[in-house]
Order: C-alpha cells, then structure tokens, then sequence
C-alpha cells in the first residue's frame, strides 16, 4: 500500500513541470493535460477490471485468474503433505498462506506479536463514527490483490481523490498555487534531464555503471544545492517542496536520502522522453471500514493457523533439508521443524535473528538483510467537528516547511461531514521521530 496522499499531489505536479518542458506549455495546461491523461487512463483501468469480473462470473477461468492469483493457484498442483512454516502474520505472510491453503496446504504462521495484521492496523472507536489507520493506508488501481481481497470480503472502498478542493503549499511564510510550484519545478526539469542521460537502462546492485554509483553516492540535497550534472541548485521555493515531500514519505533526511531515489522517480523510455512514475501510483483507495478488515478476512479463513506471541530467535537446515526454526514463547524457548520456510518479516526484525551458515544465504543478501535502511514516519490523527480547510477552499492535503508540519491529508473524506472529520498529520525523518 503507498503510504502519503500528499505524495501522490507532489507527483502529480513533478510529471505537469516534465509534461510543460516536453510540450512547451504553460503550467496551467500541463496540469490540464495531465489531469485529463490521468482520468482517461484510470477510467480504462475500472473498465478493464470490470470485463474481467464479467468474464470471470460466467466461468472463464483465465480472467478470474488474472483477477485474484488465489483462484488460479488452484490449478497448480503442490502436496499438500508439505509442511511449511510462515514467519511474520503481516499482509504478506497470510497472503502467502492463502495462496497455499487453495493449494491443500495449512501452512504454520508464527508471529512475534499478539494480533496479526503487522502495521495494517486500524483504529475504530476513538474518532466518532470514522476510522483511522495507524499504519499502511493507501491503495492503488493497480494494487489488484488488495483490491481483490476487498471485493471477496464485501468491503466498501471509498475513492480519496474525488475530494473537492486544492492542496496547500505554504514554504518561507507564503503560500504558493500550484502554477507556481510547477513553474520552479520546470525550471529544474533540464538538470534531471542531464543526469537521467547519464544513468543505464536498469540501474541495479548487481548492474550499474559508474555514473550510476556516482549519483547514488550523491544526496538529494547535494543534489538539489548543485552537486548534479549541469552544476546548478533548484530554486528555493522547488529545494523546499522536493525536501519536504520526500522527507515525509521516506522517512529519512534529504541528506540521507540518494538522489537516485529522486531521478527513478522519472524513468527514461526507449524514444528517450520522460514518463512520471506518479502519475502510475495514484494512490486512490481506502477501506471505509478499514484496511484492517482484510486481516480479519484472511485470518477467518485460516483458523488456528497463526500462533502468536513467538519472536523467531534462529533459523536452520537439518541433514535431512529440512528447516528448523526456533522461538521465544514467553519465558520459553521451542523449536518447530517444516520442509520449507517463509521469513515474511522485515530486515530490521530479521538481522536480530541467528541465520545459520548452512543456510548457504548468498553474501550479497546477508549484507542487505545487515544494513538496508529504513526510513522513520510517524502519524498523529487529529479529530474535528467539521472541515476547517473546506473553508479556505482546501481538501486537507498539504506540504510546508513549518517547524510543526510537514504534510497532511485527510485519510477518512466519504464518511466525514460538517460536524465531523479527521486529519492526518503525516511526518517523516527527524520529526518523525520526536
């Protein structure tokens, strides 16, 4: 699930400045343009996906596969004598027995915690008649198992994008329109070219060049102050809302932060024009209910498979093949063996356990496992008794670069009315972790 709503705002405004610099446009009508290309192309993707659920309800078997892989793995033919253990009861270790379980299979889910569900957890009852997510919160057109999942458990989406209203962007004690953020970002968009010239066709750990590694060595504020290919520093008013908006969403100091993570952001296709990876993840749905409804749809469905509260301490191969895990339980420790392991967990978690040399793990994926980075977000969700933005003309989202705030959005809008709404304040990097 992606994570900011304002993020996808941000994106939107990036892929205007590189559609204003390819078509040498104004602002205004690579704004337009895009909004126009965005709702066409969105609207052939529900239409897609409306096909195929026909096609799929008069028994093709092909386009319900294509619709949820759950029901095509029922085709494929696994033991169900198999025993396989899951580590981690987060989206991806039940969607891993789910798919199993269509296979004959009840696969062992072993998680850390006391609930399953990992950071999709939603919170009901505090905010009067509305819900909140503590963690993953947004979902794609493309996500098509999560929105698979929410067809299959009758679960209501709600659409955040078709709330009325501008996003606010206030920097250096003014507030600027949207024209004027695209405008400085146009500004900045020959630099990016410059230096996405530079870079290989897939930049990879494995498959890089040295221009490649010279950028990912390059900060995005480095980046942003100069230290690119054409030599120059973004505008003020474009460095703060660049740092602003990728701060909040990965959770890591624009100094921290490669700026490769920036130029991926727009990939080069083979005429060499710019195609905004933004206007992609739109970042569009939300469970009315909750996210965390697909948990409980899920784990309905796998009944006494998921053993909670047993933190993996150490994982190991038999003589035999086969592997051994182990755990703390409480004041306990106890040892599990299956024929085959999932470690649907992440990194952090995961370099605290014992990976045993006989493992055989490739270096190259122990050291990611040691030290891939992550980011630090945070949210607060504040209560309202009606929408305060609504009257300044604003749909809630927002990005500044106040002491106080970062960026905003609101995460609840079909059940939110006058007399009632939430807030998201959204933060990331050092704020995020005070």
């Amino acid at each position: 699930m992606a994570r900011s709503a304002a993020f996808r705002s941000f994106a939107r405004l990036m892929a205007a400045a590189v559609l204003a610099d390819d078509r040498h446009v104004s602002a205004n009508d690579a704004l337009g343009s895009l909004d126009e290309f965005t709702a066409t192309r969105t609207s052939r993707l529900i239409s897609r996906r409306r096909f195929l659920a026909k096609t799929a309800a008069i028994g093709t078997t092909l386009a319900f596969g294509t619709m949820c892989s759950r029901e095509s793995a029922t085709a494929k033919t696994t033991s169900p004598t198999l025993s396989v253990g899951i580590v981690g009861a987060g989206l991806a270790g039940l969607a891993c027995a789910d798919i199993l379980k269509t296979r004959g299979i009840n696969a062992s889910i072993y998680e850390a915690g006391s609930r399953a569900g990992g950071r999709c957890w939603s919170l009901r009852g505090f905010f009067p008649g509305q819900v909140a997510e503590r963690g993953g919160e947004l979902i794609d057109t493309l996500h098509k198992t999560m929105l698979g999942y929410a067809k299959r458990f009758g679960l209501q989406l709600e659409d955040v994008n078709k709330e009325p209203g501008e996003v606010f962007y206030y920097f250096s004690g003014q507030r600027y329109t949207e024209t004027a953020v695209v405008t400085e970002f146009r500004d900045f968009v020959s630099v990016i070219r410059t230096d996405m010239h530079r870079l290989s066709r897939e930049v990879t750990a494995r498959s890089h060049t040295s221009d490649d590694a010279a950028l990912d060595h390059t900060s995005l504020l480095a980046y942003l102050e100069g230290q690119n290919g054409a030599g120059i520093a973004a505008r003020p008013m474009a460095k703060a809302v660049i740092i602003a908006a990728y701060e909040a969403e990965y959770g890591l100091a624009a100094r921290e932060q490669s700026c490769l993570n920036f130029l991926l952001f727009i990939h080069s296709d083979r005429r060499s024009s710019f195609t905004p990876f933004g206007v992609f993840s739109d970042e569009r749905y939300h469970l009315v209910d909750g996210n965390d409804r697909i948990i409980e749809g899920l784990t309905g469905e796998i009944p006494g498979q998921v053993t909670s509260n047993s933190r993996l301490l150490r994982v190991r191969r038999l003589s035999d093949g086969r592997i051994e895990l182990t755990f703390q339980q409480e004041a306990r420790t106890v040892t599990f063996t299956h024929d085959t392991a999932v470690l649907a967990i992440p990194f952090t978690t995961l370099r605290l356990v014992e990976l045993d040399a006989n493992l055989a793990l490739p270096p190259a994926q122990r050291q990611a496992i040691l030290t891939l980075g992550y980011g630090t977000n945070a949210k607060m969700n504040v209560g309202f008794s009606r929408r305060p933005w609504h009257q300044l003309g604003g749909n809630g989202t927002s990005y500044s670069n106040l002491a106080h705030h970062q960026t905003t959005w609101e995460p609840n809008p079909s059940v939110g009315s006058d007399t009632r709404a939430i807030l998201l304040d959204y933060s990331g990097g050092q704020r995020g972790l005070t």
